[in-house]
């Protein structure tokens, strides 16, 4: 339970730093009259960087989950990750940036993990999560670089990561299957 709180009380500090963060950056914006030294669409990646890894961190944590409930912080650092990486997609335009199907798969298996409460992760389960860890690592590498110095999405890792995600969805969906 001790451990379930740490990671509860990360998540929440990593959040509020994110917060603070993005506060940060929007009044130096109004300070300077709107303008920035860096684009909006690099700011926002960076922001969709930060969730990304963080969810990377999450999912390393979870493959130790003995109880359901011990996953909810991956499923909030899933969740702000799906959405940054949302607005991101919608900035650079989809035929310039993968929508992450995986994560949609990801939430569909938290709900499914979490229907019955605190019950036991199965050993199946934490092997899931386990592997899906380590594929979500191969997509986080590209993810880091993924924009360009002048903020444009470079194709060959937009590519890696959309055949890592690709592979992340064929195994989350064979797990529901089961």
């Amino acid at each position: 339970m001790r451990k379930f709180r740490a990671g509860r009380i990360a998540a929440a500090a990593a959040l509020a730093i994110l917060l603070l963060w993005s506060v940060s950056q929007t009044v130096g914006m109004l300070r300077s009259g709107g303008h920035s030294d860096e684009s909006a669409v690099r700011l926002l990646y960076q922001v969709s960087e930060l969730h990304i890894e963080l969810l990377g961190s999450q999912l390393k944590q979870a493959a130790g989950a003995k109880t359901a409930a011990e996953l909810e912080p991956l499923k909030q650092a899933l969740y702000t990750a799906a959405f940054t990486h949302d607005k991101l997609v919608k900035a650079v335009g989809e035929q310039n940036l993968t929508p992450l199907h995986s994560l949609t798969e990801l939430s569909q298996l938290m709900l499914r993990l979490q229907l019955g409460g605190t019950r036991a992760v199965k050993p199946d389960e934490a092997a899931l999560l386990q592997e899906t860890a380590g594929l979500f690592a191969e997509l986080e590498e590209s993810y880091g670089k993924l924009l360009s110095s002048g903020d444009a999405v470079v194709a060959s890792q937009n590519r890696a990561i959309a055949e890592t995600d690709e592979k992340l969805v064929k195994l989350l969906q064979k797990h529901s299957q089961k």
